[in-house]
């Protein structure tokens, strides 16, 4: 919900309040993490200042998916498989990662908003399936348990 992700941003200070534990804290950035309501996976959170770009030049950058991989080393594919009239995106992304572990892929459906009021971006991600886009199980490691709030 992009109402919620905004409130979420916009209450500093409550992350401990809501459960959350910091486990990275420097100047201009603090990283928080908890275990998921009703799962053994972690959640994680993050607030950070960038000064040299702009929320919009941040924007760009995240969504140009022909650009991305040259700019990201752990994209191993990322391509857009729909899109929709409302500019809610279907997309397909292969994540390289470092051994032991496995690279993952992901098929997640994601919306942005642009607060004109705030001059914020909140973009919502959120797992989903597609028929182009079967498992490869014996290359990825599907990520079906998958949502990211990014708000810029």
């Amino acid at each position: 919900d992009f109402r919620q992700c905004l409130r979420e941003y916009g209450e500093k200070g409550t992350d401990i309040e809501a459960g959350w534990n910091e486990f990275v804290t420097r100047p201009d950035m603090n990283v928080f993490m908890r275990q998921a309501k009703g799962s053994t996976l972690m959640e994680y959170k993050a607030h950070g200042t960038f000064t040299d770009f702009s929320a919009a030049d941040m924007y760009a950058c995240i969504n140009d998916l022909e650009y991305r991989p040259k700019w990201d080393s752990y994209v191993a594919a990322l391509s857009p498989i729909q899109s929709f009239p409302d500019g809610t995106e279907l997309v397909y992304w292969a994540v390289k990662y470092p051994f032991p572990l496995w690279d993952r892929d992901y098929v997640f459906i994601k919306k942005t908003i642009f607060d004109e009021e705030t001059g914020t971006y909140v973009m919502v991600s959120k797992a989903t399936t597609h028929d182009s886009h079967p498992e490869f199980p014996k290359k990825y490691v599907r990520v079906t348990d998958y949502h990211c709030n990014l708000v810029m």
